[in-house]
């Protein structure tokens, strides 16, 4: 449930310090981008299990970043948690998430994105995978189509078969945010409901 602590979304250039963090020379080269954090702090989002942020950190840096003091150590893990729960009560409002990429593979998927930020969401999703699917596998697996078919991690004959038909990969795309809501409310419902009470 989303409490009632101001915890505001990050500002501008909060945005680009993190994302110049993540992009410096003081962090393992395969670390997320803001894009593909901005992914896996959504389905950390939704996630119907709390993870610890030791774990979806290790996710992120891949290693521990070479931070200048603990300061800095600080500041870069409350940008972070910030910026989960600004997600989260996006999707609470029941608003579109807005996410900080087209919703677009275009002419190069590998290249886009959309692509990164959907890998980011499903290693977040591969974090508690017992607790998304359980034995509504079929069910969620429906609701994240979208994402998956835009991570482009999965060699599955009938997603290989989606990819021939680019309009309606483009028409998939288009739904991510819909699907983030539908799986919001999906694992959230009981919680959104106390909240109206309360």
């Amino acid at each position: 449930m989303i409490d009632n602590v101001q915890n505001p979304g990050l500002s501008s250039e909060e945005r680009k310090l993190l994302a110049s963090f993540l992009e410096s020379d003081r962090v393992h080269p395969e670390t997320f981008d803001f894009v593909q954090a901005h992914g896996l702090m959504t389905a950390l989002a939704i996630t119907p299990d709390e993870i610890a942020e030791d774990e979806w950190q290790e996710a992120l840096f891949v290693e521990p970043p070479q931070y200048v003091s603990e300061t800095e150590r600080g500041q870069i893990a409350e940008l972070l948690q910030r910026l989960k729960v600004s997600i989260a009560r996006e999707l609470y409002s029941g608003e579109a998430l807005k996410l900080p990429c087209s919703l677009t593979l275009g002419k190069r998927p590998d290249d886009a994105p959309l692509r990164g930020w959907a890998m980011g969401f499903m290693e977040g999703v591969h974090l508690r995978e017992e607790a998304w699917f359980g034995a509504e596998e079929e069910e969620l697996g429906e609701l994240i189509l979208p994402i998956a078919l835009a991570s482009g991690m999965f060699e599955d004959e009938s997603l290989e078969k989606l990819y021939q038909d680019p309009e309606l990969v483009k028409e998939l795309c288009q739904q991510i945010p819909e699907s983030l809501s539908d799986l919001y409310l999906y694992f959230h419902a009981q919680d959104q409901a106390q909240g109206e009470e309360a």
